[in-house]
């Protein structure tokens, strides 16, 4: 069987991390149920040093390599002072890097580490990647048979301004 490494540092290593089975449990069975929208939005809430970032860093490690379908997106956010701008591209960047990294299940590419990769490069990257999941994408596939990281458009009554009652 072929070594499979950690996409994202686990700051505590799997074979030591203990007694967080069922709020991990609770986490991979909420990620499970997302493709098919019956999850509300959940929360990890505890004090300082209590486990909280090593049981999310297990989580998107078993999401990387344990299923196809949900795409674990990890940030980290730093405690410095940065722009709304510089805030955006970073989170886009890191979202983009590891979308891509799941659907090729590269975990150097995921930890963004070991390559330096554009923006530009990881579009390019993403577009040739095909949409496992044609109900994300209502059916529609792009004239190459690609999914393009467009979202769909929105239904008439469920758009942006539109209440749907």
């Amino acid at each position: 069987m072929k070594q499979k490494w950690y996409p994202i540092f686990q700051s505590v290593p799997a074979d030591e991390f203990t007694d967080r089975q069922e709020i991990m449990d609770y986490l991979l069975r909420w990620a499970a149920n997302t493709p098919r929208d019956i999850t509300l939005s959940t929360a990890v809430i505890g004090q300082r040093r209590l486990g909280k970032t090593a049981v999310m860093e297990q989580v998107y490690n078993r999401l990387f390599w344990e299923q196809e379908v949900v795409v674990p997106i990890y940030f980290t956010f730093e405690a410095c002072p940065i722009t709304s701008t510089e805030f955006a591209f970073a989170y886009y960047t890191n979202f983009l890097r590891q979308y891509v990294a799941f659907r090729r299940k590269d975990h150097l590419l995921a930890r963004g580490t070991d390559r330096d990769v554009e923006l530009r490069d990881l579009t390019e990257m993403a577009e040739p990647l095909p949409c496992p999941h044609p109900c994300h994408c209502g059916g529609r596939t792009g004239e190459t048979g690609t999914d393009r990281l467009v979202p769909p458009p929105f239904p008439a009554e469920e758009g942006p301004g539109n209440s749907a009652a």
